[in-house]
């Protein structure tokens, strides 16, 4: 008993020290079977994974899937690239001088009418003092439509303002070629003979607009070859003043020249059909037509090594 007395702080020190060898050596024991489940772990995903490289390089000639997804997705980018520019070009952007932007989104329908008459006014003032331009303006369709018939409603506002915005298109074209006259314009429907051809102008799903949505207006002018010649080059020119968006292509031409064999006259008769382009970006039609590699692009994404 004396010794325990006298040892008493020795003793308590050495029970406190066992009591935490034993809960540090659990601890290490738990610690070590964590290492060397994670270590089991590391070394199962490093096979899995090697094992996965060497299958995509039989599939992939020799490269391991991430590789093959970067190239699918710089094609596709480049592709898309591509697909924006090839928009940018063919589409025929409104001027907003024949646009309703000016006016406030409150305006009554009768405002809108009034824009509308005052554009007619505007182009049927500019054609009547051009050489070129031979019917009478104020004619029922010299502009290609009835656009002075009375009683326009307001929602045909805006697609009889783009059909002025494309004849004074045309007539600058015309003016700037060198065009001797300029005979007749006439809007017609192009969209079923547009679509026997393959050209994506009907819907590709229900409910949903087409790809691609054209307004025809035929042509006809007396021109010299050079004339004749530019005139085409002009028309298909996307960029038209300060607006980049402005192609209107060139859908069907018929040159007739009656005195051939006696040329006093040097001037082609033309007859031509162009189409103002209106494209939806949204629509599936890009993707229905898309190759096996854009498709799995879409659905595939490279694979995360982890």
């Amino acid at each position: 008993m004396q010794f325990v007395k006298t040892h008493a702080r020795f003793l308590i020190v050495l029970v406190v020290l066992c009591v935490l060898l034993l809960v540090a050596n659990g601890e290490l024991k738990d610690h070590a079977r964590r290492l060397d489940a994670s270590r089991s772990a590391a070394r199962k995903l490093l096979s899995d994974n090697y094992g996965a490289l060497f299958r995509d390089a039989r599939q992939f000639g020799g490269e391991p899937a991430t590789v093959q997804g970067r190239k699918i997705q710089d094609r596709t980018q480049m592709m898309q690239q591509v697909e924006a520019g090839r928009i940018e070009m063919l589409a025929f952007e409104t001027d907003p001088f024949y646009s309703l932007a000016g006016l406030p989104e409150n305006a009554r329908e009768d405002d809108h009418v009034f824009v509308y008459r005052s554009r007619v006014s505007s182009l049927q003032n500019k054609l009547r003092h051009q050489r070129y331009y031979m019917p009478g303006v104020d004619e029922r369709n010299a502009l290609g439509f009835d656009a002075t018939r009375e009683g326009v409603a307001a929602a045909d506002v805006p697609d009889n303002l783009r059909k002025l915005d494309i004849v004074n298109t045309v007539a600058d074209c015309v003016s700037r070629s060198g065009v001797a006259r300029l005979e007749r314009l006439n809007f017609r429907e192009v969209t079923s003979e547009l679509s026997a051809r393959g050209v994506a102008v009907q819907p590709m799903t229900e409910g949903e607009p087409p790809y691609l949505a054209g307004q025809g207006l035929e042509i006809e002018v007396r021109a010299s070859e050079r004339a004749l010649y530019n005139l085409l080059a002009d028309l298909q020119r996307p960029v038209k003043g300060a607006l980049r968006a402005r192609c209107l292509s060139v859908e069907r031409f018929d040159f007739a020249k009656p005195d051939l064999l006696d040329p006093a006259d040097d001037l082609i008769h033309a007859k031509l059909t162009v189409v103002a382009w209106q494209v939806n970006e949204q629509s599936s039609y890009p993707q229905d037509r898309s190759g096996p590699e854009q498709t799995q692009t879409s659905t595939r994404a490279p694979r995360s090594f982890r």
